[in-house]
C-alpha cells in the first residue's frame, strides 16, 4: 500500500470512529433527557405522597 493509501484508510476509520461518537453522544443525551424526566416524575410522586400524609402521624 502507499502512503496515500495508508492516509485515506486512516481517515476513513477517522470518520467512522467520529461518526460513532457523534450517535453515542446523542444516544446518551436521549438517555439523560429520559432520566431526567422520570426523576421529575419521582420527586412530584414524592411530594404528592408527602402532603397526603396526616401531619400528626409526621409530628411523631
Amino acid at each position: 500500500m502507499s502512503d496515500a493509501e495508508d492516509e485515506d484508510m486512516g481517515d476513513n476509520e477517522l470518520d467512522q470512529l467520529i461518526e460513532d461518537f457523534r450517535e453515542w453522544k446523542h444516544s446518551m443525551k436521549t438517555l439523560m433527557d429520559d432520566l431526567e424526566g422520570q426523576l421529575d416524575e419521582l420527586q412530584e410522586d414524592f411530594s404528592t405522597m408527602l402532603h397526603a400524609i396526616p401531619r400528626d402521624i409526621v409530628a411523631v
